[in-house]
């Protein structure tokens, strides 16, 4: 019990340092600080969250963890990625009277980012926000920059892809900037 108190006790303080950084500004805007914008948004029981990549899944696995009850679909934390718009899809086909919002990493999205169009096509609306770091992000935080071999692949305009395969597409470059995009969305 001493042993389990003491973990306790670290998770506790650990989750109070992470919920701080929901009013960090500094840019590149962190993680953490974009998961925590999202949370307000997964109160309701009409929201289905699909999260899909390595590092942006593992802050909203450490942050959300109590949101969506019952409507979380995600990959684990070491299972495939790039499955994000086709559970989106499915998502919206199973619960067609819930929002769906897909929290996902560029490397993971840039899987299946022709799925857009499919999505489209068969009415199946469901709100995607890309955390870009451009790079394989859960990878390249364990290398040191001068060895962060086929890892990074720098900025990829998704939401100008977005529109192109005819879906709403917006560049969200300021932290304050999440809240009305996802809003607009998922309405």
């Amino acid at each position: 019990s001493q042993w389990l108190d003491e973990i306790i006790a670290y998770r506790a303080q650990a989750l109070d340092k992470w919920f701080s950084m929901k009013d960090d500004d500094r840019m590149p805007m962190r993680a953490a600080r974009l998961v925590l914008e999202l949370a307000p948004f997964l109160e309701d029981d009409k929201t289905v969250l699909v999260i899909d990549g390595g590092n942006i899944g593992r802050w909203a696995q450490m942050l959300l963890f109590n949101r969506c009850r019952g409507k979380w679909i995600t990959c684990g934390t070491s299972g495939v990625i790039g499955h994000g718009i086709p559970i989106a899809m499915a998502a919206k086909l199973a619960f067609p009277d819930h929002k769906v919002l897909l929290l996902t990493g560029d490397g993971s999205f840039g899987f299946t980012p022709l799925e857009l169009w499919n999505a489209q096509k068969k009415n199946l609306p469901f709100t995607a926000v890309i955390a870009a770091d451009g790079a394989w992000g859960i990878v390249a935080d364990k290398q040191p920059p001068h060895a962060r071999y086929a890892t990074e692949f720098g900025p990829i305009p998704f939401y100008a892809l977005a529109e192109a395969l005819q879906a709403k597409g917006v560049l969200i470059e300021r932290p304050e900037e999440i809240k009305d995009a996802v809003a607009t969305g998922l309405a």
